[in-house]
């Protein structure tokens, strides 16, 4: 309502001043409060939808959506419109976002329009913000990020060396030799180079594209460097792949609780989860999992419209 007013403030003072049957006059301050209502509940909204996305990812924008919020607090902490108000958000977010996910630092880093000095800056900005301490996290962060490209290169597939033509006796030896220094140059290079080959060639790269593009797509620019970075791209998909939010964008600032309706509380627990999953089922089919309306009741879908797999008819023959 706020943002569509709000353009009209001219026509909307003129008729609310004319108008004998208002009993109170609209002045500039009133348009300024309001604008100011809208600028802080729009951090949250554009917050709460941008988190609640189902088709793409998540993980990577958490941490640029708390910085944004701790922005806004910094804002209004001194309004005194919003000082009370502030005061109390500002302790419910600092008790479960005080202490920031690692899971949001490290897949920001795997962004490549952030890396790992955006994820410092983002950093330094939410600690001066909320006047929290982030020198451990950071830490954290690059400690735990060179660990996991050292566990993920132990399971990135290796390229089998080319065999030469069997040789005499002596030539057997020189291959076994040789095998012996390639075992110990390989653990050598990951006790002292690895990590700081592929990960610091991607640290150090900058993409200019990736910054003006309009249409920028994570998955994508993962897609199209796999071969250039082979490790840090098993990373990137098991990270980006955590959602940060399961919760429609709709529940998330509500009281209510789900209520099973009469046919529900009837099922059997079995028979009610089968439904719960055919509900996701059916919107997955329709590509409708942003927009479910968890009030919707599972007997009214269209179950008819799903198409039934290959695995399922294969059960079915048996």
């Amino acid at each position: 309502m706020l943002k569509s007013a709000i353009p009209f403030k001219d026509p909307i003072t003129y008729y609310c001043n004319t108008d004998l049957n208002f009993e109170f006059q609209v002045t500039e301050d009133d348009w300024e409060v309001a604008s100011s209502i809208y600028d802080f509940l729009e951090t949250f909204y554009n917050a709460t939808r941008t988190l609640s996305g189902v088709y793409y990812p998540t993980s990577c924008l958490a941490l640029q959506e708390l910085c944004n919020i701790s922005f806004l607090f910094s804002k209004y902490r001194t309004n005194h419109n919003f000082a009370y108000v502030v005061q109390k958000m500002e302790a419910k977010f600092k008790k479960y976002w005080g202490d920031v996910p690692l899971l949001y630092c490290l897949s920001s880093i795997f962004d490549p329009r952030i890396k790992l000095d955006g994820v410092d800056t983002l950093l330094d900005d939410f600690g001066q913000n909320m006047n929290v301490d982030v020198s451990g996290i950071k830490v954290e962060v690059k400690a735990t990020l060179d660990r996991l490209v050292i566990h993920y290169e132990d399971k990135a597939p290796t390229p089998r060396p080319t065999q030469g033509p069997s040789g005499s006796s002596s030539s057997g030896l020189v291959s076994k030799l040789t095998h012996a220094k390639r075992i110990l140059q390989r653990k050598k290079q990951r006790q002292s180079s690895q990590p700081t080959q592929e990960l610091s060639l991607y640290l150090s790269s900058y993409e200019e594209e990736d910054d003006s593009s309009t249409h920028f797509t994570i998955l994508e620019w993962w897609k199209k460097h796999e071969k250039r970075y082979p490790v840090l791209s098993m990373i990137a998909r098991d990270l980006l792949m955590v959602p940060v939010s399961t919760v429609a964008s709709e529940s998330c600032f509500s009281s209510g609780s789900r209520i099973l309706s009469k046919k529900r509380s009837r099922l059997l627990p079995d028979i009610l989860e089968a439904c719960v999953c055919v509900q996701d089922w059916v919107h997955a089919e329709k590509r409708t999992q942003d927009k479910v309306d968890e009030s919707a009741d599972i007997n009214e879908l269209d179950f008819e419209s799903l198409r039934i797999g290959e695995s399922s008819r294969a059960v079915q023959d048996e």
